[in-house]
């Protein structure tokens, strides 16, 4: 027998509202079952829930990753990406897991199916991109760190407006001329951590805490 016929299929279908209807879905993974004539892995295959798609509260979906961990199913079919994945991050951590249980999908509104080799190397750009998104929040987080040195609050947002409008060179002259830290905070009207840090970012030596 054809090994296509063979294949043990799941579909699922979600909504994001209780409004909305899951009839559309529905019928076009049964249809797309009929038509290939795969074998329902089992009664009442199609998953059907309406949750928002950032939740994580998706008992139905949980439902079909047990069975690919029991080896029970072969193959999902889904009308859509966002029908499945929460997240891109989430998409990827999904389809990884699937993968390793020898369990494949079918995305019928962008015509994806992952058993084949354009469908392996979507899967594979999705992962770059994935993987730039990450690198992306790592360069955000130490910009933000950087922010938060300069400014000197662990928000990185100034304390009293944009430090810009502080003048840098003016107060680097008064404290090495032997202004204290306390009075230049003082003066300009922001937090003693503030100076010192900008000081600190500009390579002066800092006398002390509180010098």
């Amino acid at each position: 027998m054809n090994n296509e016929l063979q294949r043990r299929v799941v579909g699922y279908a979600r909504v994001s509202t209780r409004e909305q209807d899951l009839t559309s879905q529905v019928e076009r993974i049964q249809k797309y079952i009929t038509d290939t004539r795969m074998i329902p892995a089992i009664e009442g295959a199609i998953f059907q829930e309406k949750f928002t798609g950032t939740s994580s509260q998706r008992p139905e979906r949980i439902k079909i990753l047990k069975l690919a961990e029991q080896k029970k199913i072969d193959l999902i079919i889904c009308t859509k990406l966002d029908r499945w994945g929460r997240s891109l991050k989430d998409l990827i951590e999904t389809l990884n897991f699937l993968e390793s249980n020898n369990v494949s999908m079918i995305f019928l509104d962008q015509n994806i199916d992952l058993r084949t080799p354009m469908g392996r190397m979507l899967f594979q750009i999705l992962g770059a991109v994935a993987e730039f998104e990450r690198n992306l929040i790592v360069e955000r987080t130490q910009e933000g760190k950087m922010r938060a040195m300069l400014h000197g609050t662990k928000s990185g947002r100034p304390m009293h407006g944009p430090l810009k409008q502080l003048p840098e060179k003016a107060i680097i002259q008064r404290y090495k001329d032997g202004a204290s830290i306390k009075t230049l905070a003082a003066e300009y009207k922001v937090a003693p951590n503030t100076i010192k840090k900008r000081l600190v970012m500009r390579g002066v030596k800092i006398r002390s805490w509180k010098a």
